[in-house]
């Protein structure tokens, strides 16, 4: 009987751990999710990262909607199906800045294909806590709050830190424009050199995106020093190792929006930010030719769809 237990529990492996098992081996979920607090609840169950507040999460597990009825709160994106505030929450007893996002399945077969796969925001959670591990720039994951089966509740909550100071790439680059051109002049290489860092990191330690437009890529600029961020993982998937063909595909995809929407990235800059993503997957200056024909043989196949 216990044999029959253990063959049970192991089909009901969390599938990010499985996941995750796989892209490193012996490798396990990070140090933070081993102290997340999780609380049932009729209708919901939240988890949160262990120095949230734990009065906050019973409010919010109970009542997901109320930040969103505060009348302080500043609306960030406000779409069909996800709705996103800034708003702040209990960390260690001190308020802290935070986007909160509303996930709606309107459509009935998406309700239905829910019930067969693992919630997307829990999903996300989880992927943030292991990007943070392994060294990768994203939005520390604070709370989340998903439905229980058979409750009636369709929607999905993620609270994650707000990142200050930050723009995602498609408002910076209208920014930009607006800037002196001798600022421009040193801001725009060291943005290049911070995006391309980050997305080398990514593919180093394992990480592919599928879904890299300048959206889902936040940057934090200062004059000669910038950071960059990736903020929306919904496309992203755990490797044991990113082949070159995938890498290619990631990087061709943030290349062609942003070569077909603006002039002021020059191939010189583009060449800066390559250097970097070789610098953070490993690559070495002898690989640039071979990386950048890639890129653009996908770059241009991408152009033509």
């Amino acid at each position: 009987m216990s044999a029959v237990r253990s063959s049970r529990h192991r089909r009901r492996t969390n599938p990010v751990e499985r996941m995750l098992s796989l892209a490193r081996p012996g490798s396990s979920l990070p140090e933070a999710a081993d102290s997340i607090v999780r609380l049932v609840r009729p209708r919901h169950i939240g988890m949160a990262v262990r120095d949230f507040s734990h009065a906050c999460l019973i409010r919010l597990v109970d009542f997901p909607e109320m930040p969103l009825r505060t009348a302080a709160v500043e609306t960030v994106k406000a779409g069909h199906t996800a709705l996103i505030i800034r708003s702040e929450f209990p960390v260690n007893d001190h308020p802290v800045p935070a986007a909160y996002k509303r996930v709606r399945r309107s459509a009935w077969w998406k309700r239905i294909g829910d019930l067969f796969r693992r919630n997307a925001c829990q999903r996300n959670f989880e992927l943030g806590l292991e990007l943070l591990r392994r060294g990768i720039a994203t939005a520390r994951p604070l709370a989340v709050i998903i439905p229980r089966r058979g409750s009636g509740s369709v929607d999905s909550f993620l609270a994650t830190e707000w990142i200050e100071g930050g723009s995602n790439l498609y408002r910076f680059l209208g920014e930009l424009q607006a800037m002196p051109v001798e600022q421009r002049r040193l801001v725009l290489p060291s943005v290049c050199r911070a995006v391309g860092s980050l997305l080398g990191r990514m593919h180093g330690q394992g990480v592919a995106h599928r879904d890299l437009k300048p959206g889902n890529i936040l940057v934090r600029s200062g004059r000669t020093i910038s950071e960059a961020f990736v903020v929306d993982l919904d496309g992203v998937t755990l490797h044991r190792d990113v082949n070159p063909a995938l890498r290619a595909r990631n990087v061709s995809r943030l290349v062609v929006t942003l070569t077909s929407k603006c002039r002021l990235v020059s191939l010189s800059n583009l060449r800066r930010g390559l250097a970097a993503y070789l610098a953070g997957c490993g690559g070495t200056a002898a690989d640039w030719k071979t990386v950048w024909r890639a890129i653009a043989r996908e770059t241009a196949r991408r152009a033509k769809h």
